[in-house]
């Protein structure tokens, strides 16, 4: 396991930020992110730009750099998270109802099933 210098994580953390945003100055002063699929040419003309809204970068950047701290003090949160990660609980809600909703049939087919193979 690497340990990231400060500069480092700095440059990580701008990588990271390029990939899926753009940072936006307006008037010298005003910083934002915006989706890349909000300026995106083929987006537009296939009508799939992007919606988001503007994400003040000084506020998302502090943010980032909380949970970036936290996970580097506290490797044991990690941990725990891709646990959860692993059993399924970062699926969106409709997912997860719908992962539900097919165990549910699936213990009727087997409770169905057990009771035709007692008629038999």
């Amino acid at each position: 396991m690497q340990i990231l210098s400060v500069a480092g994580i700095d440059e990580l953390h701008r990588r990271v930020a390029e990939v899926n945003a753009v940072d936006l100055t307006i008037h010298g002063q005003y910083h934002y992110y915006i989706c890349r699929g909000r300026t995106d040419a083929l987006r537009a003309a296939q009508g799939q730009r992007c919606t988001a809204r503007y994400a003040p970068a000084p506020q998302l950047d502090e943010l980032v750099w909380q949970d970036l701290r936290t996970m580097l003090t506290q490797p044991e949160i990690v941990a725990h998270a891709l646990e959860g990660a692993h059993g399924g609980h970062w699926l969106p809600q409709e997912l997860r109802a719908h992962i539900d909703g097919l165990k549910k049939a699936e213990n009727q087919l087997e409770r169905q099933q057990e009771r035709l193979l007692k008629v038999i």
